[in-house]
């Protein structure tokens, strides 16, 4: 095989064929999504926001890493800075280096410009830093040119600067620890309070030591300094690892967390900002390790070296004295690289770098022994200055860390998911902002849980009144629509969220909510049973015939149980007249063809019908006497006993009495109004005056009619019922109406019942598989879907047109492309790196396949934004998390039906077999029509 495939390249590359390097489209940052901050309060404003969401971190090894790191190079400028600075000090005049500063400046702004545009900041701050870092080389110069006065200042910088900033690091910490997602509200307002000040008496002595035991002997402070260190860790020596690990985790975490951070609302903003957290630990690592620096010599006892420098000089006096006679040609050689000099203590102990220039002499000459030197100072650059950072830091790393385990170990019993973690803390949240702009008050608890932002790493926010103009759901089957859309909306919106009401806190009741599942999802109807009936303990509600908070199901199916729903109840009111109840039954069941040649005159028939069925007396109190009502009235053969003859039913008004027939076969539905216990059944006022649940279990795999027409039934009952208790001026209720695989029962007149719902508010959460499943023959549902929904969740697109579609209502922004272009002159060989700019869509087609095939990640488009859910209509990448654990949904798609409830009635045939006999029906009756015409 890869001989051929090698001899298919061999001969494309004769036949002239060149091979071309391909390479992925990789964008750098990978997204430029931000939270619309026209619309939002000021960042500090929502810095203390309750949900706390805190950033991902690196793992820990990672943070020890960086911070080792970072404290070795900013001791390792701290030393090429104070030596630079004494070494050029003295010999560069102050005009002469500003004027070079201002060169070098000028030489990095053309460099860095050529490369790229940059910011009018990038660019100020490349020509301030060579001149500043040339006046702070000065004036380091001449403060260290003496060692005593040197330390003396910082030493005194070191001391003021740790009481100040030294616990900074630390306070951080532990506002990062109560940033724990599973920690509540309440346990994260009791912070408790730890010792996190550096040792400062301990500190005190060590700069003493530093400033005054060098005159003595540099050694000696430095195995002083070492010797207090261990004495102040005398009990941590057996595990000193362990606390330097720690610290160095602690000090990971501080000059990390947010480096890419969003100030979104709801992220966890540490009280400091990034770059004031690295000004901060600069603050008092820098004029710690500059004092240890100047006192001590720059690490090196000085005092040892003198000694070994002073003894080499008397002893090569000694042998230069000796009778020339005695050396031999060699000694002569060697004489001539080496002379006897002089050894000025003085100069050597006067200055920290004294001791550099007579090492660097010694080792000319030959005596690479002293190598050592700057072995051992090296050595100390790093350890001497950690273990004082030890020794000072020892007892808020061990207070910190067992706060921390105290903590998370507290938390080990929780066994929440930690979607929920999040959710109990926003929906439980305090946290209020008066927004003067709007003319509104913002409350961190009426927005819901939406997921996280997986690259700019914020939460997204959706506020309860974006749902109160409709959402919208699409995914592919296993995407995840119901698991990770539907439920955790039903889940949040039924646990209700934190108010003050009447000047006491309280948690809100939960709303009505209608749910037409027409896919038939166990867990989905397991979780809002479980979830209201935990809401009824919590309301102490222990009668079972008590209607607040009831959880009413319906289904057709064989052998199920089920509560009674007669449509005819919802559907009666006094302000209603027989004629709008005819019209009712047939918006309700389609049988409401329109205008136009032949649909009117059936819809009109339709209508002629049952009107005289609904009007006559007695009048029909169900669905079952409506069907007996129409039999009799189209059974009668003479022209003047009924209201059409026999022949006139059977060419015009068989879909009407076969549609209620094939409903009266439900006993269910079918129901007598005169129920032994009518508060039991599902009836629509009932339901948003006691804030009920009504679960309608439609399966439509098999394509049956009857359960479409059931929710058709189900949708108009509850719509009616809230516009005859807003026109009756009821309290007002927002209830939710969830329709999944909506496509099933949605009609011409699906557009006006959204527009409706509105109004009289009703929010409707519509689901289904593909947007393409809209468009039928009869009409395309498309345009009203997207006019009329506020909020739209993608949880997965492989259809073209959709994908494309996404892309571009996703919004533009600027790609900048770098490349590299090689030109051949006669003079020599030039590389270029041209930049150019372009528009390119937000999303690209590339990351939305990327998102569909991310089991967890779906785009949130919210049209227009309130409260904290501001996007700026533009769509916004979401990653979720399942509402529970894998193992608890799995129970809950095999948890049986509800049996043995009370007032409920089982089916005995299922919707296909009432399907089937409908159709045979049907059938004998077009072959009768046909005996009829001869």
């Amino acid at each position: 095989m890869m001989e051929r495939l090698k001899a298919l390249i061999s001969k494309a590359t004769r036949s002239g064929a060149s091979k071309v390097r391909r390479s992925p489209i990789i964008y750098s940052p990978p997204t430029t999504t931000d939270v619309n901050w026209d619309r939002l309060p000021p960042a500090a404003a929502t810095a203390n926001m309750e949900l706390a969401y805190r950033q991902a971190s690196p793992d820990d090894e990672e943070l020890r890493g960086m911070a080792k790191l970072y404290l070795l190079f900013v001791f390792l400028i701290c030393l090429l800075a104070a030596m630079m600075s004494v070494i050029t000090a003295p010999f560069i005049s102050f005009n002469t280096g500003l004027a070079t500063a201002g060169g070098i400046a000028f030489a990095l702004t053309f460099v860095v410009g050529s490369k790229g545009p940059t910011s009018a900041f990038s660019r100020g701050a490349l020509i301030a830093l060579p001149v500043v870092a040339f006046v702070v080389f000065q004036v380091v110069g001449r403060i260290t040119s003496s060692r005593m006065s040197a330390a003396m200042l910082f030493s005194l910088v070191t001391f003021v600067f740790f009481a100040i900033e030294g616990k900074r690091p630390f306070v951080f910490y532990r506002s990062w620890i109560y940033a724990h997602h599973r920690l509540t509200p309440e346990a994260r307002r009791r912070m408790e309070d730890v010792a996190l000040r550096p040792r400062l008496s301990v500190l005190a002595l060590i700069l003493l030591i530093t400033i005054l035991v060098p005159e003595l002997s540099p050694t000696l402070a430095i195995l002083s300094i070492a010797g207090v260190c261990l004495a102040v860790l005398r009990r941590e020596l057996l595990g000193l690892r362990r606390v330097f690990h720690r610290l160095m985790l602690i000090l990971g975490q501080y000059i990390t967390y947010g480096d890419a951070a969003s100030l979104a609302p709801g992220v966890w903003v540490p009280e400091h900002s990034l770059a004031k957290r690295h000004l901060g630990l600069w603050k008092i690592a820098v004029p710690l390790f500059l004092s240890l620096t100047v006192g001590l010599y720059m690490f090196c006892p000085a005092d040892w070296v003198a000694a070994s420098i002073e003894r080499d000089i008397k002893e090569l006096q000694a042998y230069c004295d000796r009778p020339r006679e005695s050396k031999d040609m060699i000694d002569l050689w060697r004489l001539a690289a080496m002379r006897p000099r002089d050894f000025d203590s003085e100069a050597f102990f006067s200055t920290p770098y004294g001791w550099i220039r007579p090492v660097l002499d010694s080792m000319s000459e030959g005596n690479t022994g002293y190598a050592w030197v700057f072995l051992l100072v090296a050595v100390f650059v790093y350890a001497l200055p950690m273990l004082v950072l030890l020794a000072l830091y020892s007892r808020p790393v061990d207070a910190i860390t067992a706060l921390r385990e105290t903590v998370e170990g507290s938390l080990a019993q929780d066994r929440r998911p930690e979607w929920q973690c999040y959710v109990d803390r926003l929906r439980q949240s305090r946290h209020t902002y008066e927004y003067p702009p709007m003319k509104t008050k913002i409350e961190e608890a009426a927005h819901l849980f939406a997921g996280v932002e997986p690259y700019a790493q914020f939460p997204v926010l959706l506020h309860e009144n974006v749902l109160s103009e409709h959402c919208y759901i699409v995914g592919e089957s296993g995407s995840g629509k119901t698991s990770l859309g539907i439920m955790p909306l039903l889940i949040q919106l039924i646990r209700g969220r934190f108010q003050v009401k009447d000047h006491r806190e309280t948690t809100t009741p939960p709303p009505p909510i209608v749910v037409l599942d027409l896919k038939g999802d166990p867990a989905l109807f397991q979780v809002v049973r479980e979830e209201l009936l935990r809401r009824r303990e919590q309301a102490k509600i222990t009668q079972e015939t008590d209607p607040t908070y009831a959880f009413r199901f319906f289904t057709p199916e064989k052998n199920k149980a089920s509560h009674f729903f007669n449509p005819f109840q919802s559907f009666a009111s006094e302000a209603r007249s027989d004629i709008q109840l005819c019209h009712l039954f047939l918006d309700a069941l389609n049988l409401n063809h329109g205008e136009g040649y032949g649909r009117s005159y059936y819809s009109r028939r339709n209508r002629l019908l049952l009107y005289h069925a609904l009007t006559k007396d007695p009048k029909p109190q169900s669905i079952l006497e409506l069907s007996e009502r129409l039999m009799r009235l189209t059974e009668r053969r003479r022209p003047g006993e009924g209201v059409m003859g026999q022949t006139d039913y059977k060419q015009d008004s068989f879909e009407l009495v076969s549609t209620i027939q094939a409903l009266a076969e439900y006993p269910m539905l079918a129901t007598s109004g005169n129920l032994e216990h009518p508060e039991h059944a599902i009836y629509m006022p009932d339901l948003l005056e006691h804030r009920q649940v009504a679960y309608f279990w439609l399966p439509a795999a098999l394509e049956s009619i009857s359960v479409r027409e059931i929710g058709k039934l189900a949708l108009f009952a509850l719509l009616t019922a809230a516009i005859d208790r807003q026109r009756a001026g009821g309290e007002p209720r927002q209830v939710y109406l969830v329709i999944d695989e909506f496509q099933r029962i949605a009609g011409e007149n699906f557009k006006v019942i959204l527009e409706q719902a509105r109004s009289f508010g009703i929010s409707a959460i519509l689901a289904n598989q593909t947007q393409s499943d809209l468009r039928t023959h009869d009409i395309d549902l498309r345009p009203t879907v997207r006019a009329n929904t506020r909020a739209k969740m993608y949880f997965g697109l492989s259809d073209n047109e959709e994908i494309k579609t996404l892309s571009e209502m996703s919004g533009e922004e600027v790609a900048i492309l770098m490349g590299a272009d090689t030109s051949i002159r006669t003079t020599d060989k030039a590389m270029e790196r041209p930049w150019g700019e372009w528009l390119k869509p937000r999303m690209t087609r590339n990351e939305i396949l990327k998102m569909t095939d991310h089991p967890l990640q779906y785009v949130l488009h919210v049209s227009r934004g309130e409260g904290y859910s501001q996007f700026a209509g533009l769509p916004v990448l979401c990653q979720t998390q399942y509402p529970m654990e894998k193992g608890d949904y799995e129970k809950l798609q095999k948890r049986p039906w509800p049996e043995g409830q009370i007032h409920t009635t089982v089916a005995k045939k299922s919707p296909e077999e009432h399907d089937a006999e409908v159709k045979i029906a049907a059938q004998e009756q077009l072959a009768s029509l046909f005996e009829s015409f001869g």
